[in-house]
């Protein structure tokens, strides 16, 4: 009964154990294969009730590549993609000297003292290239060398570029997020999500956007400028751009340095005549006398300094015509009239204290001086608070948008999705300064924004920089331009600014900023408006 050739009771050939014993082994491996798929089969139905349950948590469990980002249509903006680390494996090699001159051949960027610090290292992995090419990698595999590895893993892609890179941001070696929308997704634990990040911002938008930026650096001079383009009606930020700008597929590299800061939401401005939409707000929401008339020849003293108007007109000017000539001198009388409480309380209502709430990191503060009677009167003709981009976009959209302030967002926000509105100006307060913002263009000093697309209307601002002694330098300005079209029912706000731009021997925002919005308007209309 021992013979392994004896099965029941009949005497088989070993030749005949062994070919079953082969087809036992073909069935245990089908066995095993057909287990394996079962164990596969269960787990993804188990992970199927799990995220039912919970959709989330299910997502996270499954998913190791950081998230895709993507713009309001779609559209990839930042995705990660499979690529092999080049490795210098200092343990297992056998002749360090020949593979570091082999590898030398084939990669000549790598100097054989690099190849060979690398080997000296002794250790499994020393990456010598983050990124290697496919073509570098069969060449460089044809060697067989064990002292050269390839380990592969995830890049995080960047398609556009430069063209969101204070929008997206980017990550560091360790791949998180160290700015823009790449650390938002890190400090909010989303950075591992399966569903793709859908932002606000357009890509053709984008792009009108920047490139109407960069000509206006290189045609006016200017040492950087910026721009935001912001819905009127549900608060979404749809194109933004910051100048000088990266490629964030780099972005790893760079600190978060001053020149990289994001100038719409990074950076606070004081910014010149662009604060009397809001002092001029504040008058009709208090009932001030649109008959008013203000007899701007007449000096105003703050303090020890006489405050000018820098068109000289030196006549009897009208409420509106107070605000298409953009005259410092009727704008302190109104502030005067109004006082000091009621100006205050209204640029409160406007965040115009406090940092925004707003998905991207790094948010500025507004800057203000001492909050004095003193200030509000030179804050009502732009000089003593300082504020972001952002922070006037916002508020332009609630001037025009019937008064209602909406606090803004680079996410995209859905039709079901719920967001605050909150009424901080009467509507006919809107309506008229609507009626006002349209006056500059056509009369005003914002003519050069004028375009025959559709009627708009915004608001020039120059303010002089100040210098290392805190003075203000008449040589050195900042100019803004602030619009909202089309102007009869606005559903866009576009704000822009140029940093000390020179068009010749004029340095305000008549002659550079407001050009600029035009060329802007111009390309970005027919994107918006459609």
């Amino acid at each position: 009964m021992n013979d392994p050739g004896f099965i029941y009771g009949r005497h088989l050939p070993l030749a005949w154990f062994q070919k079953r014993g082969g087809d036992m082994r073909l069935i245990l491996v089908r066995v095993a294969i057909c287990l394996a798929f079962a164990i596969f089969i269960f787990r993804i139905a188990q992970l199927q009730i799990n995220e039912m349950r919970n959709p989330k948590s299910a997502r996270l469990s499954t998913v190791n590549v950081r998230r895709d980002i993507v713009d309001r249509n779609g559209e990839l903006l930042a995705l990660n993609l499979p690529v092999f680390e080049l490795c210098i494996n200092g343990v297992d090699v056998k002749d360090p000297v020949a593979s570091a001159a082999n590898l030398n051949r084939l990669m000549p960027q790598f100097s054989k003292k690099q190849i060979s610090d690398a080997f000296a290292l002794k250790r499994k992995c020393a990456v010598l290239s983050r990124s290697v090419s496919k073509e570098d990698m069969d060449r460089i595999a044809a060697l067989r060398d064990p002292g050269i590895r390839f380990i592969p893993r995830e890049e995080r892609y960047y398609p556009h570029g430069r063209l969101f890179a204070h929008v997206i941001g980017g990550i560091n070696r360790e791949n998180k997020g160290v700015f823009g929308i790449e650390k938002y997704l890190d400090d909010n634990g989303a950075a591992y999500v399966a569903e793709p990040l859908k932002l606000s911002v357009d890509r053709f938008v984008q792009q009108s956007l920047h490139s109407s930026l960069l000509y206006a650096l290189e045609r006016f001079n200017a040492i950087a400028a910026a721009g935001v383009v912001i819905d009127v009606k549900n608060g979404e930020v749809v194109a933004l751009v910051s100048l000088p700008d990266f490629d964030s597929s780099s972005a790893n590299s760079f600190a978060l340095s001053r020149p990289h800061r994001n100038k719409v939401i990074s950076e606070s401005y004081e910014q010149g005549s662009v604060m009397k939409i809001f002092n001029h707000a504040l008058a009709i929401e208090h009932g001030f006398d649109q008959k008013t008339n203000f007899d701007v020849s007449k000096a105003v003293h703050i303090g020890a300094f006489n405050v000018r108007d820098s068109h000289f007109y030196k006549r009897i000017l009208s409420f509106d015509e107070a605000f298409f000539y953009s005259s410092n001198r009727a704008s302190i009388h109104i502030a005067d009239a109004i006082g000091f409480a009621k100006q205050t309380e209204f640029l409160g209502k406007l965040r115009f204290f406090e940092r925004l709430d707003f998905e991207l990191p790094g948010l500025a503060a507004p800057i203000r001086s001492e909050w004095t009677r003193t200030t509000g009167r030179t804050v009502s003709y732009g000089n003593g608070l300082a504020i972001s981009l952002l922070h006037t976009a916002v508020a332009m959209n609630a001037i025009v948008g019937g008064g209602m302030y909406i606090n803004p967002t680079i996410l995209k926000r859905d039709f079901d999705t719920p967001f605050t509105a909150r009424q901080v100006m009467r509507e006919n307060t809107s309506v008229e300064m609507k009626r006002l913002l349209g006056l500059v263009i056509t009369d005003g000093t914002g003519r050069g924004a004028s375009t025959s697309e559709f009627v708009s209307g915004g608001k020039t601002g120059t303010m002089q920089k100040r210098g290392s002694d805190g003075k203000y330098d008449p040589t050195r300005t900042m100019t803004f331009f602030a619009a909202s079209i089309p102007l009869e029912s606005p559903r866009y706000t576009i704000v822009v600014m140029l940093d000390e731009p020179k068009n010749g021997k004029c340095i305000g925002a008549g002659c550079t900023a407001a050009p600029t919005a035009k060329k802007m308007l111009d390309e970005l209309t027919p994107l918006l408006i459609r």
